[in-house]
């Protein structure tokens, strides 16, 4: 995925925040309840959920660990964050919280956590592989970290006719160097690299699975979606009019390739702390 320069990520979501909020029941709940099911917080148990957004998984882990658990939901987007408090309002869950912060530098208030679960933020994450090793030093022994990461061919049948209608606009695009993230994404785009990558991490007992998720979609809706996240930062620096030719490029495409769905497989996975492990200092 080519973008050029990225701007901050928690700015992009926030600007995009409207949109994903929309797009939340159709992709980003599903999703987060099959993560917090290979999580699998139990009652009284306390739950990190970094990178949480609108908290698709940390709303269903605050359900299974019950009054007497808690849930930590982190993130950089306020107004993601603040979608989340009013879910969370709305399902009478007192025992979860949604904090602004940066989760390369959180740390817990007590206890290890006996659960950390991240959907689609690892590759977000500046040094992926030791922010989070960092991660995992914040679960006690026995603990588990468990993400999801976007599955080989995932989302493609929409980004590449939007990329395509962008560099119409900005041929320079066509030459730019991938994002941090889209180079760190491309690492765990099978089971078979998930499970490795995790394994790297220290981690024991790691189950892996591929799950397939479509959404039916027309122009309206998949441009929503692309408007929801760091992809709309091809458009940085475009007049209005520019964008509304990249629409309407983007428009023609789906149509002339017959795009109805977004196919959005995606590997779900976890790993456990080995037993013997002391929780180290962050």
């Amino acid at each position: 995925m080519m973008t050029g320069e990225t701007p901050d990520v928690g700015v992009l979501f926030d600007d995009g925040s409207e949109h994903f909020a929309h797009w939340t029941p159709l992709l980003w709940a599903p999703i987060g309840r099959k993560l917090a099911a290979m999580a699998d917080p139990g009652v009284g148990e306390r739950v990190l959920d970094a990178c949480c957004g609108t908290g698709a998984s940390a709303l269903p882990a605050a359900n299974a660990v019950g009054p007497s658990g808690w849930v930590d939901a982190v993130d950089l987007s306020e107004q993601l964050i603040a979608e989340g408090r009013v879910r969370a309002a709305e399902a009478r869950l007192r025992n979860l919280r949604f904090v602004r912060a940066d989760i390369t530098e959180w740390l817990p208030v007590a206890n290890p956590y006996d659960v950390v679960q991240c959907g689609f933020g690892v590759f977000f994450l500046p040094e992926m592989d030791t922010d989070c090793q960092r991660l995992v030093r914040l679960l006690r022994p026995g603990g588990r970290f468990a993400l999801t990461s976007w599955a080989s061919g995932s989302l493609e049948s929409v980004f590449q006719p939007f990329f395509a209608a962008a560099v119409e606009q900005r041929p320079e695009l066509a030459n730019a160097p991938k994002p941090p993230q889209t180079t760190n994404s491309e690492r765990l785009l099978t089971e078979e690299a998930v499970g490795r990558w995790l394994a790297d991490r220290g981690l024991v007992d790691v189950r892996t699975s591929r799950v397939e998720h479509e959404v039916p979609v027309d122009a309206t809706l998949a441009w929503r979606f692309l408007q929801s996240g760091p992809a709309k930062a091809v458009l940085a620096g475009l007049t209005g009019d520019a964008v509304a030719r990249v629409r309407e490029g983007f428009r023609e495409r789906l149509e002339s390739a017959k795009v109805r769905t977004l196919s959005a497989p995606f590997i779900v996975a976890r790993g456990t702390v080995p037993a013997s492990t002391e929780p180290q200092d962050p």
